[in-house]
C-alpha cells in the first residue's frame, strides 16, 4: 500500500486561501459576533 500523492495549490488558489485565513472568522455583515450587542462594533 502506497501513500496518496500530495496535491499542490496553484498561486491563485494560494492567494485565495490566504485571503480567507486573514479575514476575521467572527465578523459578519459589519458586526462582531464575539461582541454581539446588536450594534456595529470593531472586532477585537
Amino acid at each position: 500500500m502506497t501513500a496518496p500523492e500530495i496535491s499542490h495549490m496553484t498561486y491563485q488558489q494560494y492567494r485565495a486561501a490566504r485571503r480567507l485565513v486573514h479575514e476575521c472568522c467572527n465578523y459578519d455583515c459589519g458586526n462582531c459576533l464575539l461582541l454581539d450587542n446588536g450594534e456595529e462594533c470593531v472586532c477585537p
